[in-house]
């Protein structure tokens, strides 16, 4: 097998697409300019192995997602967590890979059906790895969708295989604890090779929970992390500050503070493209650092690292997609998503185990927010225990009205649904709404659903279908990629027909 790349300076800075014509031992892969390409291997990403080697392939510790021919197969790599995924397809005619939907159906010429709900179908990863729908319908085919196992192909099909173990079972919680920082320092390795072609920093997030604290202090100690980044504010009118930087300070390292904002992001379509809603715009905010970033978070510590015995048999079910909003934002800005309690999670019944041992009891505070593991180690850093992990705090975007919050962004989905048959308000509308509906959902949380009565149905109701915000957000993004190839002689295949039809709607966001 062979791989032959072809670099877009265009394109999001991450993101790639593979294409093999049937009967053809040659790998054509477009993509942008900060993906890493080698004779035998392409990657986005970090992991724990030596970067010049490409093992990739060899570990469940990857960040990112590459390419790697080994034995005569193409292995292409998905990230270690169920917060980035590949999607493919395969005919008679060609397979198709790529890190990025809208790349996907930029290199396939495939477009949404307007009658099926993609919103639902993605979300469901929140059932869990054996659990989610893998294939969805499109114009002329179907999509296929993979989290955290790896993707061969042996020359004739692509077929899923599971990603090797990085571990052992854990047998103490110095076995576990010793297990994230000897990984910690691994990451930090790689990242930091001088054989890479660019330079990768390391950047956490702090608040005052117990999961992004665990991922600063592994940052700080075994990886040079400087700086971290909070939000002060959280999503609660009572709840308080969210802010970390106190907890920074206990720990000695700089921290830098952000306010929390709403419709400030330039690029917020990126974020609906994900999942048909947009709660992790609060990180599009932070400062990351230049050229990447590996970028460490708490996502999914809630599963892993509490006391909850109903995710023995599934670590990966999850109460909602929090966290995978970033998955195709990240791509444009260079980041490595890496949300550590994903490390290690196929021994999840023995991290449970070390959990609610007796070794962890002075650990242990008791009630529905209580997490032994992080707070041992984050108290053993040197951080006073009441400084953090006493009530559960979100600096998320609520979803009281599902529309984009710029101007432009309202104007490109009110043209796309009006064309496509939805229903869509105008940006007058949505400003009448928005805060109406926030008070609705205040109300509504705090004494109507308390009281028992049944919620309202008020006319902002009609937003709750996602769906045509991901299909939106997805369309626009595949015309940008379009653009791009069109303008480096690249034939999507696309006809002058659709083309005119794509132009009438979209707006530059």
């Amino acid at each position: 097998m062979k791989l032959i790349c072809k670099r877009i300076d265009s394109w999001p800075k991450l993101t790639w697409g593979a294409k093999i014509l049937a009967n053809s031992n040659v790998i054509e892969i477009i993509h942008g300019p900060s993906v890493e390409d080698h004779e035998d291997w392409v990657v986005e990403g970090c992991w724990t192995g030596v970067f010049e080697d490409g093992g990739f392939d060899q570990t469940d510790l990857i960040f990112g997602s590459g390419i790697r021919i080994r034995n005569e197969k193409v292995v292409f790599v998905s990230s270690g967590s169920t917060l980035d995924r590949l999607w493919w397809k395969q005919d008679k005619n060609e397979a198709i890979i790529s890190n990025s939907l809208p790349a996907f159906l930029c290199l396939s010429r495939l477009d949404f059906l307007n009658d099926y709900n993609y919103s639902a179908a993605v979300g469901s990863i929140r059932l869990g790895l054996d659990h989610y729908q893998r294939v969805l319908p499109l114009s002329d085919g179907d999509i296929n969708v993979l989290y955290y196992h790896n993707l061969i192909w042996d020359g004739l099909i692509l077929k899923e295989q599971p990603k090797p173990y990085s571990s052992d079972e854990f047998l103490s919680f110095e076995d576990y604890e010793s297990y994230l920082n000897e990984n910690a320092r691994a990451l930090k390795k790689n990242a930091a090779s001088k054989k890479r072609k660019i330079n990768v920093s390391v950047l956490s997030t702090v608040s005052q929970g117990y999961d992004s604290l665990l991922s600063t202090v592994l940052a700080k100690n075994h990886m040079g992390c400087r700086q971290t980044v909070t939000i002060k504010e959280s999503s609660s009118l009572w709840r308080g500050s969210d802010s970390g930087k106190k907890i920074a300070e206990c720990l000695g390292i700089e921290c830098v503070e952000y306010k929390r904002k709403i419709g400030f992001v330039s690029d917020e379509v990126f974020f609906w493209a994900v999942a048909g809603r947009a709660m992790e715009l609060n990180m599009a905010q932070f400062d990351y650092p230049e050229p990447l970033c590996l970028f460490l978070t708490g996502f999914h510590g809630d599963t892993v690292w509490g006391t909850d015995s109903r995710y023995i048999s599934n670590p990966f079910l999850s109460p909602s997609v929090a966290g995978m909003g970033i998955s195709e934002y990240r791509l444009i800005r260079g980041i490595f998503h890496c949300p550590v309690p994903y490390w290690g999670i196929r021994h999840f019944p023995a991290i449970q185990k070390i959990s609610k041992s007796s070794e962890m009891e002075p650990w242990s505070i008791g009630g529905s927010y209580d997490r032994p593991i992080p707070r041992r180690i984050v108290e053993e850093a040197g951080v006073p225990r009441q400084l953090f992990g006493q009530i559960k705090k979100n600096t998320q975007i609520p979803p009281y009205l599902l529309w984009p919050y710029s101007r432009i962004a309202q104007n490109s989905a009110y043209s796309y649904a009006q064309k496509n048959h939805f229903f869509a308000p105008s940006s007058f509308i949505v400003k009448l709404w928005r805060p109406l509906a926030q008070l609705d959902r205040l109300v509504y949380k705090n004494i109507t659903e308390r009281l028992g009565m049944p919620e309202i149905k008020w006319p902002w109701s009609r937003l709750n279908d996602q769906n045509i915000l991901f299909q939106w957000a997805n369309s626009v993004l595949r015309d940008r990629l379009s653009d791009s190839l069109t303008s480096h002689d690249i034939n999507t295949g696309e006809n002058k027909k659709k083309a005119k039809k794509r132009y009438e709607y979209r707006l530059p966001i």
